[in-house]
């Protein structure tokens, strides 16, 4: 019964997180975003991920990537604040 309760906690949580697809931002570049489900993970491994989702685009392509502009949320992560990144690049 105690690992049902965990594993439905762990559904819980992990169904608050999101992270969008690339999409094109209509200027030529592309857009992706990444949050955590809390406030515990820190930003940097968010932002080390879609750094490597977008140069992995990018090879995709055969181009080579450029990170146009990322926002970061600040802390602290609580009441809905959790860490999410957002990164429009380029691919050329």
């Amino acid at each position: 019964m105690r690992s049902f309760r965990l594993c439905l906690c762990f559904l819980l949580l992990s169904a608050c997180a999101s992270h969008s697809p690339i999409v094109p931002n209509g200027r030529g570049g592309f857009f992706v975003s990444k949050q955590a489900a809390t406030g515990f993970p820190g930003i940097g491994g968010i932002e080390a991920d879609l750094l490597t989702e977008a140069q992995q685009h990018c090879v995709n392509q055969g181009k080579t990537m450029q990170v146009d502009q990322v926002d970061k949320t600040k802390p602290p992560y609580l009441l809905g604040n959790y860490p999410r990144v957002e990164m429009h690049f380029s691919c050329r």
